[in-house]
């Protein structure tokens, strides 16, 4: 390709910008840079380098004469020709380039666009050369990506530099881009501008890509412009990836879910020592990777979209998400919370998500990121907050790229469409899932047995909840709980929590069977598990049991309502009611009445049935007084439906009072523990009785192994098959079970003698290691701790609080379950566990220095970093308490070890 010439006597010809639009701030910059020997434009493929060169020597004002070079046009080894032929002179070499600029008489400026695109060493060793050694009287207007070659420290003058800073769009220009193609701007420019990164070349092509769509579809693109534009996508392969070296494309794949990118980071991320340069040169090469202080880049951002495009694309599903969960821990110890927050939430693991939103006060990426947004939406309907998440679940829906988290996402959508009746019903692409909603909402307004009668698809374990529920109301608890229980042990918390509290409230109701102590566990599990709906349920049910309780089922009966749960509610009315019945405490007339008046909107003549089954006179004198309400009744024969559906049997049962347990007298003076068992999962894996460590000596490997498992689950069933690929991930099923069997088998043996009371018990397909009373887990524990933690009075370091952290550090007395080793089934766990310890030391720290007591401070910080070594948070605080403390020569020990130690790895 011929290069291009301009006359030196006129300027760049207006058809040259054409269809552009003038940067005014930064062509104004370069226009008063006239007295530079050099005016350098620096920025990534598509920052609008060549279109403002353009412009500058198009403008009246700009330099006349000039001569301009397209680098990409020029052919290895013919630019000292090229630019000979711009003079009218033959020159071979550079050398003879440099003597016609000394014979000319008048100023000239030399425009050099796209310097990296010279792909032939002697070309870019000349461009330097000529930059360097050209006469004075010489200007240059260079654009590039890699400023390597200029040899910008010989260049005899001024250089003035315009980065990709200068050249990033602002949300005026953006609306001036569209409308000067008559294309409609976007109705939040500065929010278009964050996503792209003010990249130049990525407006243009979304202007072009929503130049024929109606303003909704053009919205869709502008909320995500890498998933809605084609172009864009290609662009980005083009110009940016497929030009590196494949080490380091690959690099940035693998690191893109951490964001804010340091060296050391990376290397414990990716296993290696050399991230550092290999982010320095990515950097240098304008690799849309920018420096953002000393050792520390980001990725573009549509870029970053497009990298974890191809990591989903490379790794899989699975991978990927333990790639996430990986970063979020990195990420968590580095005290990066926003970041590890939106890793968590794009691994799925929302309930992490959920607890460093909380714990960490970083706010809801509703309008950032949909994998937040739908991290979010879960945590808010495991709140029990089912409007908000609704709302939260379809902004995720309308902009998750297509696959399966997008058809997830619908169905639970749908989900909560059938459980808040004001919002009408959004069907996701699976039409079994809609359903199973859809039915448990008929059956608990009027027809239970059609959802009782169908067994299909019976296999699917949240029908089968639902089918449970559906008996229960229709008064055949026997076999609601006979549905419910064998699905304690499904690997699904949601579906096992719901039948394990189901099935202990129908026990304990009925039969007396329960204690409040297995309420209290259950809510804690469900709390854990981030389940804070079925948390609630689990502290009403406590009133059927203790009459004390029912001020906790008034409370829950009460959030609830402020979330705005009408189902939630009622089923709190019903276990307020049977408490209070149980208890022989009176009724609050105004609960009735809420509950009626709800039931009657929600069409539910069957709940009011039972409704009238407790409480059944004060109904009727609420209806006395207000005529209205009595007259919008169903129309049900009362009696009978009474006697169809057993509620006075069961009702009988309920109104008997609750005999409390026989007292255990304490026992004798020297006997008190002797034969209490505890379970130490820190450290390193230990069974005691009565304070004598049980040997395991005689139990072969993997029988030990499925005693750890079961113990780090103490009171939870689990499911055979997730003992299986724990233990035996690569062995046939068959044979697999047949192992567990025998592991199992040996396990009793040696337990029942050696642990009484203790046994390994069976639920269905499920396994469960159930201790003797008073039996005391070290993880148990501190999860008790870590409650009490953050139940306790905020921003005091008040004496509870320190004893609290102290109890959370004596308990971590080594990596949990450290017999395991590096097995898959236990890290994030013990991450998790190891980051809640030091994050509570941190927090206590920081509240002892805004307090004034640095020397608090340190000993936290150092007791705490035994847990963990490589804590950024703890090696900060404890730098700065020591510099308070007056010894800035700690401070910098303290930083200087937690680099050495960052180094070694």
């Amino acid at each position: 390709m011929r290069p291009r010439h301009v006359s030196l006597t006129q300027v760049t010809p207006r058809s040259r910008v054409s269809g552009t639009v003038p940067r005014i701030a930064a062509l104004s910059a370069l226009v008063k840079a006239d007295a530079a020997r050099l005016r350098l434009v620096t920025g990534p493929a598509g920052a609008g380098k060549s279109v403002l060169v353009r412009h500058l020597l198009a403008e009246p004002s700009g330099p006349t004469p000039h001569v301009a070079v397209d680098c990409p046009a020029v052919r290895p080894g013919e630019l000292p020709q090229v630019l000979g032929g711009l003079l009218g002179s033959d020159t071979a070499d550079v050398d003879a380039f440099l003597v016609a600029l000394e014979r000319l008489d008048h100023p000239l400026t030399v425009a050099l666009d796209g310097v990296h695109a010279l792909t032939h060493a002697p070309d870019r060793h000349a461009i330097g050369r000529l930059v360097a050694e050209a006469p004075e009287r010489v200007r240059f207007v260079v654009t590039t990506r890699d400023v390597r070659d200029l040899r910008l420290t010989e260049v005899p003058g001024p250089v003035h530099r315009l980065g990709f800073d200068e050249l990033r769009f602002t949300p005026a220009e953006v609306e001036r881009l569209f409308e000067s193609a008559g294309s409609r701007p976007p109705a939040d420019p500065e929010a278009l501008c964050r996503r792209v990164d003010g990249l130049a070349a990525a407006l243009v092509l979304l202007r072009m890509d929503v130049s024929l769509l109606d303003a909704g579809q053009a919205d869709a693109v502008f909320a995500d412009p890498v998933s809605g534009s084609d172009r864009l996508r290609e662009f980005l392969t083009r110009e940016v990836l497929d030009p590196l070296p494949a080490p380091l494309r690959d690099l940035m794949i693998d690191i893109s879910p951490l964001g804010l990118l340091e060296g050391p980071m990376c290397d414990v991320l990716l296993g290696r020592d050399d991230s550092g340069d290999m982010l320095a040169e990515l950097a240098a090469r304008e690799s849309m990777v920018f420096r953002v202080g000393s050792g520390s880049y980001r990725l573009h951002t549509s870029l970053r979209e497009l990298l974890e495009r191809r990591l989903a694309e490379r790794y899989g599903t699975r991978l990927t998400s333990q790639a996430y969960l990986t970063a979020s821990v990195i990420l968590s110890e580095a005290g990066r919370w926003s970041d590890a927050h939106r890793c968590s939430a794009r691994a799925g693991d929302w309930v992490t998500a959920a607890r460093i939103a909380h714990e960490y006060g970083v706010p809801a990426p509703r309008f950032a990121d949909p994998w937040g947004t739908l991290a979010e939406a879960r945590r808010l309907r495991a709140a029990g907050r089912f409007p908000e998440a609704h709302a939260l679940y379809t902004e995720a829906v309308s902009r998750l790229p297509e696959g399966v988290l997008r058809d997830q996402c619908a169905e639970e959508r749908a989900y909560l469409s059938h459980w808040l009746a004001d919002i009408p019903v959004t069907p996701p692409s699976s039409p079994v899932a809609t359903d199973v909603l859809g039915s448990l909402v008929l059956a608990l307004r009027a027809r239970p047995s059609t959802l009782v009668g169908r067994t299909v698809p019976s296999v699917t374990p949240v029908w089968t909840l639902a089918r449970a529920l559906a008996a229960m109301v229709d008064g055949r608890t026997d076999m609601a709980v006979e549905l419910a229980r064998p699905l304690a042990g499904v690997n699904d918390p949601f579906t096992s929590l719901g039948a394990r509290i189901m099935v202990t409230t129908v026990e304990t109701a009925l039969h007396g069977r329960g204690t409040t102590a297995q309420f209290h566990a259950l809510a804690a599990e469900a709390e854990a598990e981030g389940w804070l709906w079925l948390a609630r349920f689990a502290r009403a049910a406590t009133a059927v049991l203790d009459g004390a309780a029912c001020a906790d089922a008034q409370a829950v009966l009460a959030e609830f309502e402020e979330a705005g749960d009408a189902w939630g509610s009622l089923f709190a009315v019903w276990l307020l009611l049977i408490g209070q019945i149980r208890a022989d405490l009176p009724h609050d007339q105004d609960v009735v009445r809420t509950a009626l008046v709800r039931l009657r909107q929600l069409d539910a003549p069957l709940l009011e049935m039972w409704l009238r089954a407790l409480v059944g006179d004060l109904v009727e004198r609420i209806e006395a007084e207000d005529p209205e309400l009595g007259r919008t009744g169903p129309g049900w024969a009362w009696d009978e439906a009474m006697e169809r559906h057993n509620c006075r049997v069961i009702v009988d049962l309920l109104r008997r009072p609750h005999r409390p347990a026989r007292p255990v007298l304490a026992p004798a003076a020297g006997q008190a523990g002797e034969r209490a068992v505890s379970v130490r999962c820190f450290g390193g894996f230990e069974l005691t009785v009565g304070g004598v460590a049980l040997g395991l000596g005689g139990l072969r490997a993997q029988a030990r192994r499925v005693l750890r498992v079961l113990a780090a689950h103490a009171g939870q069933p689990l499911h055979e098959e997730r003992l299986i690929a724990v233990i035996w991930p690569d062995t046939p099923q068959r044979s697999a079970k047949r192992r567990l069997q025998v592991a199992v088998s040996s396990l009793r043996t040696h337990l029942r003698d050696r642990v009484p009371g203790a046994e390994i018990a069976r639920r269905g397909s499920s396994y469960l290691l159930r201790l003797p009373s008073g039996s005391v887990t070290d993880v148990t524990e501190f999860e008790s701790a870590m409650r009490q933690w953050r139940s306790r009075p905020r921003n005091v370091a008040s004496a509870a609080a320190r004893a609290i952290v102290v109890t959370v550090l004596d308990l971590h007395r080594g990596e949990y379950l450290a017999d395991e080793g590096d097995a898959e089934w236990v890290l994030t766990r013990r991450e998790t566990l190891r980051g809640e310890a030091c994050g509570v030391a941190a927090a206590l720290a920081r509240l002892e220095l805004d307090g004034g007591d640095p020397a608090a401070a340190i000993g936290v910080c150092e007791r705490a970093l035994a847990v963990d070594e490589l804590d950024h948070r703890l090696w900060s605080l404890l730098s700065e308490a020591r510099r308070r403390a007056g010894h800035p020569d700690g401070a910098l020990r303290a930083w200087r070890t937690y680099q050495d130690l960052v180094a070694e790895g």
